[in-house]
């Protein structure tokens, strides 16, 4: 995928006004790519149970996937719950585990037997969980290769899923805190953490843990990510934007 094509995805999930059209968006856009199916799923780190979840797997699947409890066996969801670098996954990784083999031969009829998966940051002690998915190629569905670039390129999109999904829900805080909104307009001036510090007359740990708790508020992974998506929220005065009134 080249940059003016994610470029192009990336807006299209932003003009998205509500849920079902991101869930619409994205599906068309992956299987563009080559996946059929996503799953997409926020938790409070200390519940497993699905504080929201937009999808387009099967409800059949969904029903046996709990029915015979996969979930407590589902290497995929295990390692992303415990983790936070995006992965590869295939069923032909789990080849040497009779149960493990049952689960995905169940998987595969329903589409699941490959793909991509994404452990994403969410708001206060939240965690999200992105899955890309396409079925067995054998079945003549076209396999996800175990490219960089295409990882690179899932994450893009499954941050700013996950942006506007948080967006769209209805626990989401509209508002980032007084202290919060000072030191990221500093970070969007090019101050970095110390000098943040100084300026304000803080702590520079102080500092540092404002910017962590906003990241997660945001759902961002990085400061520049942050400050973005304040500006896109209206959260923060886009500085790039000359005043009318100086």
């Amino acid at each position: 995928m080249d940059h003016q094509t994610l470029t192009q995805y990336v807006a299209r999930l932003k003009n998205t006004q509500n849920t079902p059209q991101l869930q619409k968006e994205f599906s068309e856009i992956i299987q563009e790519i080559g996946f059929q199916q996503f799953a997409y799923m926020r938790f409070h780190m200390e519940n497993i149970n699905a504080e929201q979840s937009i999808y387009t797997y099967s409800e059949a699947w969904k029903i046996l996937y709990f029915k015979r409890d996969y979930h407590l066996i589902d290497p995929i969801f295990s390692r992303a719950f415990a983790e936070n670098v995006p992965f590869f996954w295939s069923a032909e990784q789990y080849g040497h585990d009779p149960e493990l083999i049952n689960f995905f031969s169940e998987a595969n009829k329903y589409g699941l037997y490959q793909g991509i998966t994404i452990p994403l940051k969410s708001i206060e002690k939240k965690k999200a969980i992105l899955t890309c998915a396409s079925a067995n190629a054998k079945q003549g569905i076209t396999p996800v290769f175990d490219d960089e670039v295409m990882l690179i390129s899932i994450q893009v999109l499954a941050e700013t899923f996950h942006q506007m999904a948080i967006v769209f829900s209805d626990v989401y805080d509209h508002h980032l805190k007084p202290r919060e909104q000072q030191i990221l307009q500093l970070s969007a001036l090019g101050l970095p953490t110390d000098k943040t510090a100084i300026f304000l007359g803080l702590n520079k740990d102080y500092v540092h843990e404002v910017i962590s708790n906003a990241l997660k508020r945001l759902g961002a992974n990085n400061r520049v990510a942050a400050v973005y998506r304040s500006q896109e929220l209206g959260f923060l005065k886009n500085l790039n934007k000359t005043r009318e009134n100086p």
